[in-house]
């Protein structure tokens, strides 16, 4: 059940299949009355694939898939061209992807360096029956989600639009005079990264590209331009949206929902001070993640007390073990072949855990005790998913690399595909 807080179940520490035989292994269990469990996901897929249940082709997601990024793009791929019976087996082998067996998917596969076994009738079967004996669940994809990044244009890219280009995964970009103008609903899934919704020019002087778009859209402050952008991303969530924040856009964001209405921006930065008693006025039940933070308005560097600073290559966070059939969704979000992620700097690096909602959901923590890296939240019809840190990586080899780290990512852009229910909690 999703608390905010990651309580282990009753069926314990999720037991991972490793290796190409895990399915050969439950194939090989004799029972003489299948599970109701079984028999529902043999009503899933025998349709799909056929009596028996096959032939189906499998992209793996253990340590024997060549390019993890690349097998999101493929299945991306299929779903913008409406292939049906599309599934993510989570928790089978580091979240495995189960698709038809078509010689054009396996000669994109091959293109691409996208690792692909073939299986028979009973080796699906025997999937099958593994995820209904183990912590595992099969999950339809259903459709390509509407990706919108925010940038200023085409010509512009961060980490996420990066990793969606080596990907192969289509998006659209959008800025604050769009959003203004109501183009949030041209989206599914929006992403915002190395942003600053303060109004401070990430503590620097403010540009002159925010500066014009707040006076063309009749705004005095950039500040005042922020705060409206933010309240718009909020709403878009409200009605359904998707949101994934990294970096500064995790932070600032939810900064400038508190202070709706308030100047919190110092002289320094346009010009008039902040409004001193700020904090006091800050409202909390407005924001997506974060409560009882404080905006620290006489620093060069910092926003609040919400980011805990980079402490080194040392830093490792770890991803919770959730049921897949208990907490189907923070479950799919963290779907890798490995729990523990080597950490990275951001200029919001990792989220003080004190000051995280109890409606929020942890994801990962970091190994410092004190802070959090990945979390996600619902408000409203909608999601919201924060993830610290600027980048895992920069080279088309860190993708291959450091795919732990992207892999998060990607499971954020395929969970509005994903035909999964919200917890009733």
């Amino acid at each position: 059940m999703i608390d905010g807080r990651y309580r282990p179940q009753a069926r314990g520490v999720i037991p991972r299949a490793h290796g190409r035989c895990a399915w050969a292994i439950s194939s090989r269990r004799k029972s003489a009355v299948w599970p109701a469990a079984f028999l529902f996901l043999l009503a899933i897929l025998l349709p799909a694939f056929g009596q028996g249940g096959g032939p189906a082709l499998l992209l793996p997601m253990d340590n024997l898939q060549r390019d993890y990024c690349r097998a999101y793009g493929l299945v991306y791929r299929l779903l913008s061209r409406n292939t049906p019976n599309v599934f993510w087996l989570l928790n089978f082998r580091g979240g495995s992807f189960l698709v038809p067996d078509d010689p054009a998917v396996i000669e994109i596969a091959k293109r691409d360096g996208v690792s692909t076994e073939r299986l028979s009738a009973d080796e699906v079967n025997g999937i099958l029956n593994l995820i209904t004996e183990e912590n595992m669940d099969v999950v339809p994809l259903e459709m390509a989600p509407r990706i919108g990044i925010y940038l200023r244009g085409k010509g512009q890219r961060d980490v996420v639009a990066g990793t969606l280009d080596y990907a192969g995964i289509p998006f659209n970009t959008i800025y604050d005079d769009e959003i203004l103008k109501g183009k949030l609903s041209d989206f599914d899934w929006i992403h915002i990264h190395h942003k600053d919704f303060t109004g401070q020019g990430h503590k620097q002087s403010e540009g002159d590209y925010e500066e014009g778009i707040s006076r063309s859209l009749g705004f005095s402050k950039v500040w005042q331009m922020k705060q409206k952008v933010a309240v718009a991303l909020r709403d878009f969530v409200e009605k359904g949206g998707f949101i994934f924040a990294m970096c500064s856009a995790a932070e600032t964001v939810d900064i400038s929902l508190a202070a709706e209405g308030v100047d919190i921006v110092p002289s320094l930065f346009d010009g008039d001070p902040a409004d001193p008693n700020c904090n006091s006025k800050l409202d909390y039940t407005k924001t997506f993640a974060f409560t009882n933070f404080t905006v620290l308005t006489d620093s060069l560097s910092d926003y609040s007390d919400i980011d805990v600073p980079w402490a080194g290559p040392g830093t490792q966070f770890t991803l919770f073990p959730f049921s897949a059939q208990v907490d189907p969704i923070p479950c799919l979000l963290n779907q890798n072949h490995v729990n523990v992620i080597q950490g990275f700097d951001g200029e919001t690096t990792s989220f003080r855990k004190s000051l995280v909602k109890k409606s929020v959901t942890i994801l990962a923590e970091n190994n410092d005790g004190v802070s959090v890296r990945y979390l996600m939240g619902y408000r409203g019809k909608g999601f919201f998913c924060f993830y610290g840190g600027h980048t895992p990586g920069r080279t088309e080899e860190d993708y291959r690399s450091k795919a732990p780290g992207f892999r998060l990512i990607l499971n954020n852009v395929l969970f509005p595909s994903a035909k999964v229910k919200k917890p009733k909690t």
